[in-house]
């Protein structure tokens, strides 16, 4: 299998900085025909594995639309907020040389931005404002309140109570994950409670580093295999 290899400068859309929602990053699809195979491409919606520079496996999605010009990669947007990424920034998709192994991706920050590794000798200005545009989620904080009086503020992955760590300035403060996104949901709805989960802000950070966000259940496996919690 040949190795093939494209460059994709992200757009403010691709990095999630516009006013549209973001739903992938978008290719030219002559790139998307060179990168995929025409077994994958014949299957829209097909996952491929992908190893970053750090050897952090991501499973992302390709959709392949060549009547409409378009091609995108999506289940991008937990490996976009991972290293901080934005517009003007570049992305590097590589093949693998065998059709069983990952494919490779790596990102070289736009001038403007500090290479990931670079020795950092002098400072450089911080606090000027930046305008990002996004879509807000309104949550209803009586849905928090009643979840908490269901739950408790226990952390459902690790098991810690913040007021166990932290002393009293953290007594009863927990996060409340949506375990059904509400970026997922067309229309307002009343959620289930059971999908109103307490977790710390640790284990909330980790749910978000994948997208979809990591099952409870999947985070209580990757958090015993580190470290033995209670059951």
């Amino acid at each position: 299998m040949p190795v093939a290899k494209i460059t994709k400068i992200l757009s403010a859309t691709d990095a999630g900085e516009s006013k549209t929602h973001q739903s992938g990053i978008l290719i030219p699809v002559v790139d998307g025909e060179q990168l995929f195979p025409e077994s994958m491409r014949g299957r829209d919606g097909s996952m491929f594995q992908c190893l970053d520079h750090t050897g952090r496996e991501w499973a992302f999605k390709f959709r392949h639309r060549a009547k409409e010009h378009e091609s995108r990669i999506t289940y991008v947007v937990g490996y976009i907020r991972r290293y901080l990424l934005r517009s003007g920034d570049r992305i590097i998709l590589e093949t693998p040389q065998n059709a069983d192994e990952p494919y490779r991706i790596s990102f070289d920050p736009s001038e403007d931005c500090q290479m990931e590794g670079e020795e950092l000798l002098e400072g450089f200005q911080e606090g000027l404002t930046r305008t990002i545009l996004v879509n807000q989620y309104e949550r209803d904080p009586r849905n928090r309140n009643a979840a908490i009086k269901r739950h408790g503020v226990r952390c459902f992955g690790c098991r810690l109570e913040m007021a166990e760590m932290y002393g009293e300035i953290a007594r009863g403060f927990i996060h409340i994950h949506h375990a059904k996104p509400l970026a997922s949901i067309k229309n307002p709805e009343v959620p289930n409670m059971d999908d109103l989960i307490p977790l710390c802000p640790n284990c909330h950070a980790i749910v978000h580093l994948a997208s979809p966000p990591v099952p409870v259940t999947d985070l209580k496996e990757i958090i015993r295999k580190n470290r033995r919690i209670p059951k």
